[in-house]
């Protein structure tokens, strides 16, 4: 099963380590699964957002209501903490067994239209024990395309690396203009998600974490080790806003040991 609080409520009561508190105070959750015991994931939603012009600046931090029995939202956000555009942000998450769910409204408050507008999504395995060491894209071929992140060529200078999903490059591109020391054109992705996975001491499972959404265009990691994508939503006029969805899923499979 599924647990999520926010990363406020989280360091005020159950954590300490000066690492964690460097995160900063941007709209983040913290994931716990029931399986994997003294391991939580840290996800930011959302990060930033952008649209073709460029990456805006980080939200502020949020605070998060509670909804139902399993579910965690804020609404009439603003998209920037130093107001450099002008727009607001919603998002709720629900929890649903071993998965959460996720949707995120932006709207544009402006009077210039937001040309492929975006959101990153970021899942920090930090924290996740050795979920960490097997961060993996879908960027092979064939039955299994998942390649682990420490494989895929890309300059180890570069912090943060970004590809494109199939199907978007050319959006991903416009996207990416603006941020060429991160984009590596010579990567793809067969399909929108991310994930990372360990192996289960007690027993012959590997476990799993999914972060996944029919929205993403482009994927991104680093070595820190983190998993992220960018939700598209498209052009975006004066007044109007756009939805996007997503799931961050957990699950095991067996496997005979050889």
């Amino acid at each position: 099963m599924v647990t999520v609080v926010p990363r406020e409520e989280f360091v005020a009561t159950s954590w300490t380590d000066p690492e964690f508190r460097m995160l900063g105070t941007l709209p983040t959750l913290i994931v716990r699964w029931d399986r994997s015991e003294g391991a939580f994931w840290v996800l930011r939603l959302c990060e930033r957002f952008g649209n073709a012009s460029g990456m805006w600046g980080y939200p502020p931090a949020t605070r998060w209501n509670v909804q139902g029995t399993s579910g965690l939202g804020y609404s009439d956000h603003p998209v920037t903490a130093d107001g450099s555009a002008r727009g607001r942000c919603s998002a709720e998450v629900a929890a649903e067994g071993d998965m959460l769910r996720f949707r995120i409204v932006l709207r544009n408050e402006s009077s210039d239209s937001w040309l492929d507008a975006w959101a990153w999504v970021c899942l920090i395995h930090r924290w996740a024990r050795s979920f960490q060491a097997n961060c993996e894209l879908p960027t092979g071929t064939g039955e299994d395309p998942w390649t682990p992140c420490a494989c895929l060529h890309a300059p180890m200078t570069r912090w943060l690396k970004w590809c494109a999903v199939r199907g978007w490059r050319e959006t991903a591109e416009r996207i990416a203009f603006n941020h060429r020391n991160m984009w590596q054109p010579h990567i793809e992705a067969a399909f929108g998600t991310v994930r990372a996975w360990t192996v289960a001491l007690d027993r012959p499972v590997r476990q799993f974490v999914r972060l996944a959404s029919d929205d993403a265009v482009i994927l991104g990691w680093s070595h820190w080790p983190c998993t992220d994508m960018a939700l598209y939503f498209g052009d975006i006029e004066p007044g109007e806003e756009r939805t996007s969805n997503g799931t961050l899923s957990f699950l095991e499979e067996t496997y005979l040991p050889t």
